[in-house]
């Protein structure tokens, strides 16, 4: 027996008002959170091979280039200088080829390059494929999905997990559970997560966007207008100061 178009259009209805349980992020891009500021990813990012540094010196300008972190930790410089980088961040770098060189410290300027030797881990309802994306510090979980590229139209900002196998530390694993709806009601939060090389971040799936894929091919459409958010206004923007 068929369900005539008035039971199941209240069906929809009821699923949209009682099921919708995922809220919705005004901007999946999430371009409107901060990122996390460069000083504090140099700071915390450890140096590894094969990673790449980019060093330049002030008055050694025959020194100046792009130096690969070779397997034993080390790289080599133009004059034969060998010096073992492997787990130091780029400022303590810094110090001793100032010291190395008879250099001042703020006349040794050391960046990386390339970040190759760390990964984390992204799957689940983000743009593009699962995938490992390079490491580059302590960054913020919002920072991090907004340089992935933001989340999809099904994504559930509520079931976001960071998983963390605490291997290095010989401690247990751990999951982190984050809702980045909260992150844009307070931006202080998101700052509470960093994220750790070999991190795995996890978005899951809405449960209207579930359901919609549950509905045949000619329940889409009606589904699409009960659970899409009505607009809302914004305010107009400030005038420029004068």
């Amino acid at each position: 027996m068929r369900l005539s178009a008035q039971i199941v259009w209240l069906m929809l209805v009821t699923m949209a008002t009682g099921c919708a349980l995922s809220p919705r992020l005004p901007d999946r891009s999430l371009k409107t959170l901060a990122g996390t500021p460069t000083r504090e990813l140099e700071r915390g990012y450890q140096i590894h091979a094969p990673d790449v540094l980019t060093i330049n010196f002030d008055g050694l300008d025959d020194l100046d280039g792009s130096y690969a972190v070779a397997a034993d930790g080390q790289i080599t410089l133009g004059n034969g200088l060998r010096l073992r980088v492997d787990g130091m961040p780029i400022a303590e770098i810094g110090r001793i080829l100032a010291d190395k060189l008879d250099q001042q410290p703020d006349q040794v300027h050391v960046r990386v390059a390339e970040h190759r030797s760390q990964v984390i881990f992204v799957d689940g309802e983000i743009e593009g494929q699962a995938r490992a994306v390079p490491y580059i510090g302590p960054e913020t979980l919002p920072s991090f999905l907004k340089r992935t590229g933001g989340l999809t139209e099904s994504a559930a900002p509520e079931q976001v997990e960071v998983r963390r196998s605490n291997a290095a530390e010989g401690r247990s694993p751990e999951t982190i559970k984050s809702d980045l709806s909260e992150f844009i009601k307070h931006p202080e939060a998101a700052r509470q997560i960093r994220l750790m090389p070999f991190d795995h971040v996890s978005v899951g799936t809405s449960r209207q966007s579930i359901l919609r894929r549950c509905l045949p091919p000619w329940l889409s459409k009606p589904w699409l207008s009960a659970t899409k958010p009505k607009p809302t206004a914004t305010p107009a923007d400030d005038p420029p100061s004068s």
